[in-house]
């Protein structure tokens, strides 16, 4: 339905519980969905702290709650090659790490580049750790 300045309004009947006609779903990522890193991972990671291990427990269930956990613990059978979805997701991972470390370890991560970005990233973290 269109109103008289031509944008669309939300039709007069709405999707009820048990309705046998759902809305239509659209194939919005849950990772492209979060705005603030910071408000699930509150933590910044450097080299001098020693919150390591309750850093890496949040960046986990982050990525598990949006399906991105394949970005830093690769399947067995990991693709050769990525699409243009999945390189872009890559990118959210490797923007979390960067918004969720200190600018010293920005500085040691940045070097390497490449598919698998935000994994390399993250084994390097794993490195300075160590």
């Amino acid at each position: 339905m269109l109103t008289l300045t031509g944008i669309p309004t939300l039709p007069a009947r709405l999707f009820m519980i048990g309705d046998s006609n759902p809305p239509p779903t659209y194939g919005i990522h849950p990772a492209t969905t979060v705005t603030n890193i910071k408000n699930h991972i509150p933590l910044v990671l450097g080299t001098e702290e020693g919150n390591y291990n309750n850093w890496v427990a949040l960046f986990k269930v982050q990525c598990t709650v949006c399906k991105v956990l394949d970005h830093i613990i690769p399947p067995d059978a990991a693709p050769s090659e990525h699409d243009e979805e999945w390189l872009c997701l890559d990118a959210i991972v490797l923007q979390w790490i960067y918004s969720t470390i200190t600018t010293d370890l920005i500085s040691l991560t940045r070097q390497t580049g490449g598919d698998w970005q935000s994994l390399k990233k993250w084994k390097l973290i794993g490195l300075f750790r160590q």
